[in-house]
């Protein structure tokens, strides 16, 4: 008897790696290895409604693939991407803000913003100008060489760069 061995890149095999609470052990080992947030961040991950907020019924509907809520507030928004997309650093952007927008209410402080993380997993050579399969991008000034806030973390991970036998950069 052969047995398929389904994909992950798939967008349902995927999601059903890491939004089903029965997977949270290999969620966090994930996460661990991918980001460099405390380890105890990781002791309460929660998955929340992966739905991006509308304010406006007109407003674009955004519908992640994981969206993760950490011991102290700190949102994780995992995505994979399978097919090359002219307009996706746009959308990780767009994402990430809506992410930060809607945690605010009308009356609410600035200081309740918790950091929103993404991390775009891509099947393929998202940034053709490096070789580096994982990159990290904050808000900095490369002139002064200055970070300007961490709120909004993008990490990039592109699978077709992957090297064959470990590297030791990842956790």
């Amino acid at each position: 008897m052969s047995v398929e061995i389904l994909s992950p890149r798939s967008d349902v095999i995927f999601k059903l790696f890491f939004s089903d609470e029965r997977n949270i052990e290999l969620l966090t080992d994930f996460l661990k290895a991918v980001l460099d947030i405390p380890a105890d961040e990781y002791d309460e991950v929660s998955i929340i409604d992966p739905h991006l907020l509308r304010e406006h019924p007109a407003d674009k509907l955004g519908i992640l693939d994981v969206k993760l809520k950490t011991k102290t507030g700190k949102i994780i928004n995992i995505e994979i991407q399978v097919s090359p997309s002219d307009t996706m650093q746009e959308r990780i952007i767009y994402y990430g803000a809506k992410l930060i927008t809607e945690q605010l209410g009308k009356s609410d402080d600035y200081e309740n913003i918790k950091r929103v993380i993404s991390i775009i997993v891509t099947d393929y050579p998202m940034l053709e100008e490096s070789p580096s399969y994982h990159h990290r991008f904050i808000l900095y000034d490369p002139v002064n060489k200055v970070a300007f806030s961490n709120m909004l973390e993008v990490n990039t991970l592109e699978l077709p760069k992957l090297p064959s036998d470990s590297d030791g950069t990842m956790r």
